[in-house]
């Protein structure tokens, strides 16, 4: 009887499961190492690390998903949820930031309210704005095509200055106790789709995609 075949390793008297097959992500990162460009072949090093990456960051998104339930009847009923991001979908649109940059804010947000006693369904500008500025500073590639301050100011509308912004930030940061940057579902479209780029995916399954992934915003129990 060969023990090279069994499914377990006995160590320290305990089965110890065999290490899991890479998946198809791992083993498309791993393919870079054949390319010819040297940036390509460079990214094969991380064939090793993808799936435990992958792994913990759903566990983190999983860590700090917030509850529907309470988010919806307490801390941000869904007409003034909506109304809000349908907002900030075309506010992000026209100032040309980036579906992640929306994804982020708007789980930023959920987080938030569903830690608060009972609203009245009304968004505070104030705390939209510091939402915007969390993002905005962990967002440097977002952050760095207009200034901070001129970003939120525009999206203030004059009604919410710069310095009530970081105000309102700072409260909901210590809310959160400072945990931020949690993986989004776009987060794991983004990693996903390493592997179309070698596949022939036509850009239409992309776009709907993204659609779909815009419309889940709205459903918060998605």
């Amino acid at each position: 009887m060969s023990l090279a075949r069994d499914a377990h390793v006995v160590k320290a008297g305990r089965p110890v499961p065999e290490k899991p097959s890479p998946s198809m992500l791992s083993k498309v990162v791993a393919s870079q190492r054949h390319q010819t460009a040297p940036e390509d072949r460079i990214d094969a090093v991380l064939a090793d690390f993808v799936d435990s990456a992958c792994r913990s960051s759903h566990l983190l998104s999983e860590r700090h998903k917030p509850c529907p339930q309470l988010l919806l009847t307490q801390g941000w009923p869904s007409p003034g949820r909506e109304h809000t991001l349908v907002w900030v979908l075309q506010a992000f649109d026209v100032m040309g930031f980036s579906d992640s940059l929306l994804h982020d804010v708007a789980l930023l947000l959920d987080r938030y309210y569903a830690g608060l006693p009972h609203r009245h369904g009304r968004t505070s500008q104030h705390t939209l704005m510091g939402a915007v500025c969390t993002v905005l500073k962990l967002t440097s590639s977002e952050g760095a095509q207009r200034p901070l301050r001129s970003s939120i100011e525009h999206l203030g509308q004059k009604q919410v200055s710069f310095k009530e912004a970081l105000a309102e930030e700072l409260r909901m940061l210590d809310r959160l106790q400072f945990e931020v940057g949690t993986p989004t579902p776009w987060s794991f479209f983004e990693t996903l789709s390493i592997r179309l780029h070698h596949f022939h995916v036509p850009k239409s399954s992309q776009s709907l995609a993204k659609f779909l992934l815009q419309l889940s915003l709205f459903h918060a129990d998605v």
